[in-house]
């Protein structure tokens, strides 16, 4: 089983325009409201992908209950705990004609430091039962930056691996519990080590920055472009298939949920993250985050390529 932790879910909902002109009154096409957030996005691709997953977080008031039926309504499992906050709404505003994608995102109410015990709690019961966790997003406020530490330390106890899709000072804390992969955009990256990273040569060094704070792998994903590897099983480029794009929102969690479920059913961690490069173009391809076809991510998969960079070891 593959664990999703992520303390900031959403609804999310998506307003499809013909044409979108700021300063207008603009009149959606469609309209379109699901459970979202970083880590759901991640599991629902991975159980769209065939893995057994549960997610859990925080999550309060009506759209709280929305999030809890549209999982169970899609077959996913989910043990969240539920707060007094109401659950933050994000909205993404695509716009056919020319072809962007804009998003508008809530911040998440605070939860007491009491809320972070009982999550804490609720992870430390479903370990023993999986093979992977998978922790994203931010961490909200009455929240310890310590959080995410804290459940890679207890991992590294129980004998699972951790994926974190994360930045700052919880992923910087997060490194000193040891963590198996470190999956940050590039932008991410550049946050987390305070500093602007633009050649291959920044990346090259920022990875083997993060690697050595305790990270055993670090994927740097930079949206359409290629994707950079590097850590125990060596250093790779993951070159991406070219797609229409539609929707790029939530591609990054795509990319995890479908690494962790490549990790779950055996794949090498180079084979893994080539499985998820071609499964995050698929769902760029797809108008509504955390949405895609196992199809298309088979048949982009031939498309994808994995090169040896050795210039990254």
């Amino acid at each position: 089983m593959i664990l999703f932790v992520g303390p900031s879910p959403a609804v999310q909902r998506t307003m499809i325009f013909d044409r979108f002109t700021p300063g207008a009154v603009n009149r959606a096409a469609v309209t379109r409201e699901h459970a979202s957030g970083k880590s759901i996005n991640a599991a629902r691709v991975a159980h769209t992908l065939g893995a057994s997953v549960v997610a859990c977080g925080f999550l309060g008031g009506a759209r709280g209950r929305f999030c809890c039926d549209d999982l169970s309504h899609s077959g996913i499992a989910a043990d969240f705990v539920q707060v007094e906050g109401e659950t933050r709404v994000c909205t993404t505003v695509i716009d056919r004609t020319a072809h962007q994608q804009s998003e508008l995102i809530e911040e998440s109410a605070a939860v007491g430091p009491e809320a972070g015990e009982r999550l804490f709690k609720t992870i430390e019961r479903h370990l023993p039962e999986s093979h992977i966790m998978v922790l994203s997003g931010t961490v909200p406020g009455g929240i310890a930056n310590d959080f995410f530490a804290r459940c890679c330390g207890l991992a590294r106890r129980t004998g699972v691996q951790t994926i974190i899709d994360a930045h700052g000072e919880p992923l910087r804390l997060a490194l000193k519990s040891g963590v198996t992969l470190v999956k940050p955009n590039i932008a991410e990256l550049a946050g987390t080590l305070c500093r602007t990273i633009e050649s291959p040569a920044d990346i090259a060094a920022a990875m083997a920055e993060l690697i050595a704070m305790g990270a055993r792998s670090v994927i740097v994903t930079r949206g359409s472009q290629s994707v950079f590897l590097a850590g125990d099983a060596g250093a790779f480029e993951i070159r991406l298939p070219r797609v229409e794009v539609a929707n790029a929102i939530g591609s990054g969690d795509a990319f995890a949920g479908a690494l962790a479920a490549g990790l779950d059913r055996g794949d090498a961690v180079p084979e893994a993250c080539r499985f998820a490069a071609a499964a995050a173009s698929a769902h760029a391809a797809s108008l509504f985050s955390g949405f895609l076809e196992p199809a298309a991510v088979n048949r982009l998969l031939a498309d994808t390529s994995l090169m040896a960079r050795p210039d990254f070891a």
